[in-house]
């Protein structure tokens, strides 16, 4: 008798197991072991970028003031900036206080040594008289035209200014090959003004001090614009520094004598009026 598989229903061999038995017969899989390795990697560090944004920075132009604060403290860094014909108003500027700065100073030295000479006549006369008193005071006695004098000498320093500006220039442009207009000359000279401003300033301050002294800081005042001028012009574009000392040299000398020229041909008169108001001042004492 046949016999069938209980499973599928499929006849049997003797002895020999259903097809779909071997078929179903699956082996145990193993145990599939995972295993879980954390790799511990050092963050990344990001690289920050920064971006430059380099902004062009326009420089305002600086004022008369500003100027003049500027080639004080630093004269030769200044230069760079200020010799340029934009600054032509800012060095005529400091030019015209130059000058008018000068004219009081004389006449305040004037003033101040006219005022010790009548003190000092005063005095004598008190002692000689035994305490006889003049009776009308110094204004009184002495009557100098002081306005039309300073108007005189700042006709006179400016003539003296102007010249000192076209031959600076002359030189600046010959021996420096500096290249400088006409315009910008004035601000190129305006660390020499600025030496002067400073200087007559004090010396006013010292001559209604002591006059004397005064006369002897006037006199040195030159000296400090000459050093702030002679430092200055090193630092204009393009300048040949090795001949700046000789610009300087040169400058003064032809100015100086320029000066003098017109000190003898141009200012007699000035001068004769000065001592003729002196003798009629002093002639009323007596």
């Amino acid at each position: 008798m046949a016999k069938f598989c209980t499973k599928c229903g499929k006849p049997l061999v003797d002895g020999q197991p259903c097809s779909c038995t071997l078929q179903g017969k699956v082996e145990p899989e193993e145990e599939k072991k995972v295993y879980v390795t954390e790799e511990t990697e050092a963050p990344k560090e990001k690289k920050v970028v920064k971006k430059v944004v380099r902004k062009r920075v326009v420089k305002k132009p600086m004022d008369i003031w500003e100027m003049f604060v500027a080639v004080l403290k630093a004269p030769v860094t200044a230069m760079e900036q200020v010799v340029n014909e934009k600054y032509f108003m800012n060095g005529m500027l400091l030019a015209l206080i130059e000058c008018a700065l000068m004219a009081l100073s004389v006449c305040v030295v004037i003033s101040s040594m006219i005022r010790m000479t009548y003190n000092g006549v005063s005095s004598i006369a008190n002692s000689i008289s035994g305490g006889y008193s003049m009776g009308r005071g110094y204004a009184q006695y002495v009557n100098i035209p002081y306005f039309e004098i300073f108007f005189k000498l700042l006709i006179f320093y400016i003539i003296i200014k102007f010249l000192f500006v076209v031959i600076s220039m002359g030189m600046l442009n010959g021996l420096g090959k500096a290249k400088i207009s006409f315009k910008a000359a004035f601000p190129a000279a305006s660390a020499y003004s600025t030496g002067m401003i400073v200087g007559l300033v004090v010396s006013i301050v010292l001559t209604f001090l002591n006059p004397f002294i005064g006369l002897i800081f006037l006199m040195l005042t030159s000296y400090l614009a000459l050093i702030m001028y002679t430092a200055s012009i090193t630092g204009i574009k393009e300048i040949k520094r090795n001949n700046c000392g000789w610009i300087v040299f040169l400058t003064m000398v032809i100015n100086g004598l320029i000066t003098m020229i017109l000190l003898i041909f141009v200012a007699q008169s000035f001068v004769t009026q000065l001592q003729n108001s002196i003798y009629n001042s002093f002639g009323s004492l007596f």
